[in-house]
């Protein structure tokens, strides 16, 4: 798992000159559901791919890095989390957060 490069992908996105790239092209395999395009507000753009078996999602990003984050009970949408990182969406939006930070609003990328 490839954390610290995306880290400082997030860190710095504030204070980018020149947009992101655009997440990356991830393909189907027999143990994905489905896999969606996000961007972030904070310039951040992965692909979200959503796993069968475990039920998990795998987050790509544009710097080759990759977090894979399992399945856990929400109330609302599906929430996917460890101790340090949470991915949550529901319909088209979702929310990334890693550690105490505030979480980044996404959407599906058109």
């Amino acid at each position: 798992m490839r954390i610290l490069p995306f880290a400082a992908v997030l860190g710095l996105a504030a204070c980018q000159t020149a947009p992101p790239g655009p997440a990356p092209a991830v393909g189907l395999t027999r143990n994905t559901e489905a896999v969606v395009a996000f961007g972030c507000e904070n310039g951040v753009s992965f692909t979200a791919a959503f796993l069968v078996s475990p039920d998990a999602v795998e987050l790509h990003f544009a710097d080759g890095g990759k977090l894979a984050l399992p399945h856990v009970r929400a109330a609302s949408g599906a929430r996917y989390a460890t101790a340090t990182h949470e991915f949550w969406n529901k319909g088209d939006e979702a929310t990334f957060k890693i550690g105490a930070a505030a979480p980044a609003t996404c959407r599906v990328a058109k």
